[in-house]
Order: C-alpha cells, then sequence, then structure tokens
C-alpha cells in the first residue's frame, strides 16, 4: 500500500498514527472512526488476496499531505496459506492475541489495540499474559474497555475486534457494517472505503482513495 503516484501527497515527517496520536490528543470520536475505518480498508484489502499484515500497530500506519493513510511495514506478512503456526520471536507479544497464531484474526487483534490506543491514549493492558483461562481473560479485558469514559458502540467494536476465539472476531469487513462505523461516517463513505477492498483493485489504483 505503499505505492503512490507522483501526484500524490508527500508523506508527513513523524507522520506515523502512533505519533500523531500523542501531538494530538483531542481527536474527537469521529476523527477517529475515520482514521479507523481507513485502517480496516488497508487490512480489508490484504485480507481479500488473502495476505496476512502480521504487524498491525499505530507506528506502521504513516499519514501523508493529503490526510491519506498508508500501511508499511510488510517484513512479518505472510500468505493465508502459511498460517498455523505460532509468532516466533519477531513480534512483540503486546500486539499478540492470546492464541499467538498467524492468522487473518491475528491482524484484527492488532487493529482493535491501535482502536484502544486512539481512544484512551494508553497503551493496551498486558491482560492476555496475566491470565491464562479465557474466561478470565475475556472478561477482563471487557472490564478494561467498560471502565473508560467513551461510547457504548466504540466499546462494543473493541471488544468484537478482541474475542478470543479467532473465529469469533470481527473481520475486517465486518467493521465497515459495525454500528459505531455507521453512526459517524457518511454511508456513501463507508461505501468508497468498501470498494478498496476489493482484491482486482491494484495498489496504484489504491492511492486514488480521497478524504471525505
Amino acid at each position: 500500500l505503499r505505492n503512490c503516484k507522483k501526484n500524490q501527497g508527500k508523506v508527513l515527517r513523524n507522520s506515523n498514527l502512533g505519533s500523531l496520536v500523542i501531538q494530538n490528543p483531542n481527536f474527537t470520536e469521529k476523527e477517529i472512526c475515520s482514521y479507523f475505518l481507513k485502517m480496516a480498508s488497508a487490512i480489508g484489502y490484504l485480507h481479500e488476496k488473502d495476505i496476512i499484515q502480521g504487524d498491525v500497530k499505530l507506528q506502521n500506519f504513516i499519514l501523508d499531505t493529503n490526510k491519506q493513510i498508508k500501511l508499511i511495514d510488510f517484513g512479518l506478512a505472510i500468505k493465508e496459506t502459511e498460517t498455523g503456526e505460532q509468532w516466533d520471536n519477531g513480534r512483540k507479544i503486546y500486539y499478540l492475541p492470546p492464541n499467538k497464531l498467524r492468522n487473518k484474526a491475528a491482524d484484527i487483534w492488532g487493529l482493535g489495540i491501535c482502536l484502544y490506543e486512539m481512544c484512551f491514549l494508553k497503551r493496551f493492558p498486558n491482560i492476555v499474559e496475566l491470565y491464562s483461562d479465557k474466561n478470565k481473560t475475556q472478561e477482563r479485558i471487557s472490564k478494561e474497555i467498560r471502565k473508560n469514559d467513551i461510547s457504548i458502540k466504540v466499546q462494543d467494536l473493541m471488544l468484537r475486534c478482541f474475542e478470543i476465539e479467532p473465529e469469533s472476531r470481527i473481520t475486517a469487513m465486518g467493521i465497515f457494517d459495525d454500528p459505531w462505523i455507521k453512526e459517524h461516517l457518511p454511508f456513501e463513505v463507508i461505501e468508497k472505503f468498501k470498494i478498496y477492498t476489493q482484491p482486482s483493485l491494484n495498489l496504484t489504483e489504491l492511492s486514488h482513495i480521497a478524504e471525505e
């Protein structure tokens, strides 16, 4: 997703979303929602091509002068056919789901952490390592999210990203139909970014994604 045409905006200095959140701690829910949809669109595009990005975190989403988001760092990316094994030391445990399997659902867990960090301006707690029991882990995650002062709908979306069982976790495409997304963004914007997930689209065409 780094490929772009000559007339596209240049990448901003210190423009990864991790830095941006620190520099601008007063994002509205609508602004966070807009960024998150674009992030989900990038991951959705890869998933539709059966590619797992493998390192989904705010620092791997960068912003250009046109406020377009680009996904970078595919050093841990794999094809879906290679899934089934666990991550090795190449990925920090902080971003890993409980089963540590290399699959699309692991990318969604990473998106959930990104959303958590954008909304609450802090790192996701090390809950997974503290609780080996799945039910206790799920309950603790729910308590951690519900205690924060933010809308119920965005809390619900986070919890859908943090489902312990991978098959129960929301998909990248499912994010487009989430009530929180629909509440903050117009239908035509959501549909536009849904189009950009189609596997028939090439990377250069993705550069035409425009700010709503």
